[in-house]
């Protein structure tokens, strides 16, 4: 696995990234008319809108991590049974190969 880096430019926690763009967009809705002259419409606000709304809607760290947990948990149980299923299977090999015999070296 590739092990990246990644330099955030917002040094700040998630609510108060969320908190600083709830204030930013009421700000511009109320001044409006002064931000259509720099080009930023009410649809580019909108759009800020639901980008925050999906941002609000992911997947804290916490609940991803708890996931994780969950997955490597049922990981750990299959390859649990896979090494059961593995030992049985050398043992009726064994069992039925002599250990001398080349057929019995070439299954394992």
């Amino acid at each position: 696995m590739l092990n990246r880096n990644i330099d955030f430019k917002f040094k700040g926690s998630y609510a108060d990234l969320y908190e600083l763009s709830m204030q930013k967009t009421s700000f511009i809705e109320r001044d409006g008319e002064e931000f259509a002259k720099f080009g930023i419409t009410l649809e580019k606000v909108e759009a800020l809108k639901n980008l925050m709304q999906e941002f609000v809607s992911c997947e804290k760290d916490e609940q991803l991590m708890v996931r994780q947990r969950e997955i490597s948990l049922a990981k750990a149980d299959v390859s649990d049974n896979l090494r059961v299923a593995l030992r049985k299977l050398i043992s009726s090999i064994e069992l039925s190969f002599p250990i001398s015999e080349m057929e019995y070296q070439k299954c394992l």
